[in-house]
């Protein structure tokens, strides 16, 4: 694995692009400063829509960074069923410099934080040796302000001379354009990767997608049908190992009830259980230059989980990359050369090209968690919800129903949320048709009106005639029950 600060990237920078053009595919990762807000409103429901999820995200994105990214470029042998890879893994750091940026503010979530030291990462080099960028909307706040303050540099107090090699008493256009193009930094990999137009491959990408188009491209634009263009074009090809591993699973479970190889779909694991089936033909994965650091590190994660190895590399993001790769390959190997078929183990090893022609149906689609929709397409219509119809509970004496205390009551069932109506009325969402019918069996027997309601049908009208709004928290802690109340607020329309 390669290390990327602002020492050397201008130095590798050419390297880098010209392996990014030659590739078969990338695959990238990231480690941030935070992930989700503590702000209650934009936890993850069980109500949210695709287009309401991704308005949530939005808001998260605005409010965190990335740390450090991890990219792997994987190139196919010509005439062998051999994947040679080498990874690079790059701490970047906002541009600020003089009055520009300076009160700009960076929030970590201290959750994260300590994540990240537990995995030895290294915040000098984040803070210090961090790698610029700027999307378009900072490139152009960046330009305004060094038209307007083209002395500035005669009154700074500090400037990083990886960035500003020489004084200059007068800015002219040429000069702004060459910090405009250092400072640029890390998005002028972002840039190569779209102009490679090569399968992009991430584990739960979806918040990478989101991070990677705000901190590197442009900003993210209000219309969720918006943004999945821009993602489009800027990577035509995507595919999510989580995503894609269920649906290999469950193609196998089709054929052999009993097989759950693939049933955990933390990276690691997938990993680890994705080299269970031993099989020739299976694609080779060939550490290259100082990715061959990592070469004990796979080997022993062959055999165990390696989050349980002892000094594993784990959450080092060039490194999870790599990992993301290899799962990609032998998932979609398991894909192209289903058991079903009697002689699965023989012949010649699947192309890359066969092993995204037989994946393509589940390319450009994006793990959800707990929505209304199991995943997103980026390339075109969402799937249809898969969870069971809501419950609209009315009491039928008029009386108030306490969410809270109703909660507590069917949370024993399984993942329930319930938003109040008003107070006579709520809704429930369940996350399993387990749970939905355990839930209207309880509700059946007391004194309430009960009707099913389509989410998505549903969810369309829900701004336009809910007039209270409250979600409860409906997580079950291992361990113990953690009852979240959010208090009531009216907001009549």
């Amino acid at each position: 694995m390669v290390e990327v600060t602002r020492k050397n990237f201008e130095e590798l920078l050419p390297e880098i692009v010209g392996k990014i053009k030659n590739s078969t595919f990338v695959t990238f990762d990231a480690e941030y400063t935070g992930i989700y807000s503590e702000e209650l409103s934009l936890a993850n429901s069980l109500f949210d829509t695709a287009a309401q999820r991704y308005l949530k995200l939005r808001r998260n994105v605005s409010t965190f960074t990335i740390s450090q990214f991890g990219l792997a470029i994987f190139r196919k042998e010509r005439d062998a069923n051999v994947y040679n890879v080498e990874t690079y893994t790059f701490y970047l750091f906002p541009v600020a410099f003089d009055s520009f940026s300076k009160r700009d503010i960076l929030t970590c979530q201290i959750s994260c934080l300590n994540f990240l030291a537990r995995h030895d990462f290294d915040f000098n080099k984040f803070i210090k040796e961090g790698i610029p960028y700027l999307n378009n909307e900072k490139a152009d706040s960046l330009r305004n302000f060094l038209k307007a303050n083209r002395h500035f540099m005669n009154t700074a107090e500090f400037l990083d001379k990886d960035y500003f090699p020489e004084k200059i008493n007068l800015l002219d256009n040429e000069d702004i354009d060459n910090i405009i193009d250092r400072l640029a930094g890390f998005s002028k990999i972002i840039e190569a990767i779209r102009e490679a137009r090569k399968p992009v491959i991430g584990h739960n990408i979806l918040n990478d997608i989101l991070f990677t188009i705000h901190l590197f491209w442009s900003d993210l634009p209000e219309s969720y049908e918006e943004f999945k263009r821009i993602v489009h074009d800027l990577f035509p090809v995507v595919y999510d190992t989580k995503f894609l591993a269920r649906e290999v699973h469950q193609l196998r479970r089709d054929i052999n009830v009993d097989d759950f190889l693939l049933s955990d779909s933390n990276l690691f694991s997938l990993f680890t259980n994705s080299y269970r089936i031993f099989e020739l033909n299976m694609p080779l994965v060939e550490l290259q230059g100082k990715t061959r650091q990592y070469g004990e590190a796979l080997l022993a994660g062959r055999n165990k989980n390696l989050e349980q190895v002892p000094d594993n590399p784990c959450h080092n993001a060039g490194f999870d990359a790599l990992i993301t790769g290899c799962v990609f390959l032998n998932i979609s190997y398991m894909a192209c050369r289903p058991q079903s078929l009697p002689d699965h183990r023989k012949g010649l090893p699947p192309t890359f090209t066969e092993l995204l022609g037989r994946t393509e149906c589940w390319s450009n689609r994006v793990n959800i968690a707990r929505a209304i929709i199991p995943n997103i397409n980026l390339n075109g219509s969402d799937p249809q919800s898969h969870r069971p119809n809501w419950i609209e509970v009315e009491a039928i004496n008029g009386k108030f129903i306490d969410p809270v205390l109703l909660r507590l009551e069917l949370v024993k069932y399984g993942d329930v949320e319930i938003n109040a109506v008003n107070t006579t009325t709520v809704e429930i969402a369940c996350s399993s048709m387990g749970c939905f019918k355990k839930v209207w069996g309880n509700l059946k027997e007391k004194q309430y009106r009960l009707t099913q309601k389509n989410p998505e049908s549903e969810s369309m009208l829900s701004s336009n005639w809910k007039s209270w709004s409250t979600i409860f928290g409906c997580g079950i802690a291992t361990g113990g029950l953690i009852c979240l109340y959010f208090k009531l607020c009216n907001r009549m329309k």
